[in-house]
């Protein structure tokens, strides 16, 4: 009888144990699908880098990218695209080849490129500084007063592209913009070569001859200014890095350009580049005295237009 009993406790025991343990996972499965859409996503997210990390572990072990073959039904489903994923890069042998290097012209086509898209929207900074620049070419170019400025600026914060952009802006094309470096030009002789050739480019085996005295580029150089103002054709000279032109004391290629400026027979600006604030202090008395002491600043962008 006490047998009967204990079998008898057992067994209620045992149906109380699986009722029990089937309305825990009745209230679970319910408890799962009451989760809000937040908590679904939530979810997801940690399931599929689960899977991501697996895959992961796979391949640097060199076990293979089969994690699709040993999941089955949903879950093959559900991460059957990361499956094909670490399958693809798995089936792919490593290169040890690198890339070959960016040529110097490769280098500053991408960086011409970065600039210009990061002021493609533009914002007032900016817009203010390429108004203001623009009209003190359009003053060269369109009235043939001959203008002087200086764009400044902290390094980074897109100088060059404004003049570019200034530049484009231009009503008209009959101008010619001579681009001159500072930190690649030498001296002022290389500078005035520089000027010749990309100004009549078909001489520019004579200009590079070495025996020609900086009087003969001098006088040539002048012939050609005179000769594109007959065509009413305006120069903008760009001097980028300008201390470095202000840095030798008879500062001979600045106070030239100043010089034939004061000429009503050319037509011609000079826009220089720097970040030097202090810069205009820097000259010369026969430069400062010629230079029309015109600044553009262009200031920093703010760091929501940076993040963007």
């Amino acid at each position: 009888m006490q047998c009967g009993n204990d079998s008898t406790t057992e067994s209620l025991a045992i149906a109380h144990y699986h009722n029990s343990s089937d309305a825990s996972m009745s209230r679970s499965n319910n408890k799962q699908e009451a989760l809000s859409p937040k908590n679904e996503k939530l979810a997801q997210a940690f399931e599929d880098l689960a899977a991501y990390e697996f895959q992961l572990r796979g391949l640097n072990t060199g076990a293979g990218a089969s994690y699709s073959k040993i999941t089955s039904g949903k879950q093959a489903m559900q991460y059957r695209g990361i499956g094909e994923k670490r399958t693809l890069l798995a089936n792919v042998a490593p290169s040890t080849e690198l890339p070959p290097p960016l040529t110097g012209q490769q280098v500053h086509c991408v960086r011409h490129v970065v600039l210009s898209r990061r002021l493609a929207s533009g914002w007032t900074g900016v817009d203010t500084a390429v108004q203001n620049l623009r009209r003190v070419v359009e003053r060269t170019v369109l009235y043939g007063e001959n203008q002087s400025a200086m764009l400044v600026g902290s390094s980074g914060s897109g100088k060059r592209a404004v003049v570019a952009k200034a530049l484009a802006q231009l009503p008209t094309r009959s101008f010619h913009a001579v681009y001159l470096s500072g930190s690649v030009l030498g001296n002022d002789m290389e500078a005035f070569r520089e000027i010749v050739q990309q100004l009549v480019p078909q001489q520019g085996s004579i200009v590079g001859h070495a025996a020609i005295s900086f009087f003969n580029m001098y006088d040539l150089l002048k012939q050609l200014l005179l000769q594109k103002a007959l065509q009413e054709h305006a120069v903008i000279f760009i001097l980028d890095a300008f201390d470095a032109f202000v840095m030798d004391a008879k500062q001979l290629l600045v106070y030239n350009l100043l010089d034939w400026m004061q000429s009503k027979d050319v037509r011609v600006a000079l826009v220089g580049i720097s970040c030097n604030f202090n810069v205009l202090a820097q000259f010369e008395k026969r430069v400062k005295s010629r230079f029309s002491n015109i600044q553009v600043v262009v200031p920093r962008p703010p760091l929501k237009h940076i993040l963007q």
